[in-house]
């Protein structure tokens, strides 16, 4: 499950990468702009299938927290939601569950605009160790972020490779018909 859970953040992470990038090309190269805009709005599938799937694992993790005899494993799951860091995981299962389901209104899916509006909601994992900075008297007691940037960035080639090969098919069959 931590697995997942880590592919998941990666994915994340890509996506914003790849967001910033094409809003940057988007600014830069004003005679791509179509172009980029239809990249842009194709990536948005790629954000919806990774949020769906996170709140398939956390509805994963609450099942299974139903159905759990074990006492530890429940107590786990209780300290998740309303313990000490209660903020973290509502934060992460709101950002990055619920928020990029906006994408499934066609309107807000056919604006670009809503990538730079989703990034920093995506990015809230690095605002985590600040929140409990802000919340408590011990700054000794925070933890560091344990991201390895070779991964991230492995996961924006492969994003990117992956909307690219969509964007020619797609535009391929647009073509052809």
């Amino acid at each position: 499950m931590e697995t997942l859970s880590t592919l998941l953040n990666y994915t994340f992470y890509a996506f914003t990468l790849l967001a910033i990038l094409l809003f940057i090309g988007y600014w830069i190269v004003p005679t791509y702009r179509p172009t980029i805009s239809k990249l842009i709005k194709l990536s948005y599938i790629y954000l919806l299938i990774t949020s769906l799937i996170y709140l398939g694992q956390s509805i994963f993790q609450f099942i299974t927290y139903l159905g759990e005899n074990d006492e530890w494993e429940q107590y786990a799951f209780t300290n998740r939601l309303f313990g000490p860091f209660w903020f973290a995981y509502w934060g992460a299962l709101f950002c990055k569950g619920f928020i990029p389901q906006i994408l499934w209104i066609k309107k807000i899916r056919q604006n670009i605009w809503t990538a730079i509006i989703l990034v920093p909601f995506l990015l809230f994992n690095f605002y985590i160790p600040w929140l409990y900075l802000l919340s408590t008297d011990s700054p000794s007691s925070i933890g560091i972020i344990n991201l390895d940037f070779t991964k991230v960035f492995i996961f924006f080639i492969i994003s990117t490779i992956l909307l690219v090969v969509s964007f020619f098919i797609i535009e391929k069959k647009v073509i052809n018909k």
